[in-house]
């Protein structure tokens, strides 16, 4: 996520265009109609969730992040 931010905050300085579709792969996932689920996605498509669930596939040129585990490392 971290890496997401910083993407979004220099591609204005840098002249680039963000891309405006992400896939956040790996996380768990907690929405409002149903079960967590522990490995999951979301696809965010110009700022608003556009799915959301275990088998999401990345559309083109979509930026993709897969996630990792929060903690102390070993």
């Amino acid at each position: 996520m971290k890496k997401a931010i910083c993407i979004l905050w220099l591609a204005p300085l840098l002249g680039a265009e963000p891309p405006g579709t992400y896939l956040l792969r790996g996380a768990t996932v907690h929405s409002v109609s149903g079960p967590a689920i522990p490995v999951g996605s979301v696809l965010i498509r110009d700022g608003l969730i556009e799915a959301a669930g275990e088998n999401i596939s990345a559309p083109a040129g979509a930026w993709e992040d897969r996630g990792r585990p929060a903690g102390p490392p070993d």
